[in-house]
């Protein structure tokens, strides 16, 4: 097994009576090359099935990565 997590930006989920669906976005998808973003949108995307190994500057979540690395390993 390949231990994977993921970071998004947003999930929205509903089911009721006639209705159910589920939505999850990330600005790091491989759809979000059109999208208006503070900072400005450089165009830098995952493409589709290729963020197994992400690097800089497609992967922005190196250093979140990196820490949480650090401080699990800190616990042992």
């Amino acid at each position: 097994p390949e231990p994977e997590f993921f970071i998004f930006d947003s999930v929205r989920w509903e089911h009721r009576m006639g209705k159910s669906f589920f939505e999850i976005d990330s600005e790091e998808g491989p759809w979000a090359t059109g999208l208006k973003t503070e900072g400005g949108n450089l165009g830098y995307h995952n493409r589709v099935k290729g963020g197994y190994f992400p690097v800089s500057p497609v992967d922005s979540f190196a250093d979140m990565r990196s820490e949480m690395c650090t401080l699990l390993e800190q616990q042992g």
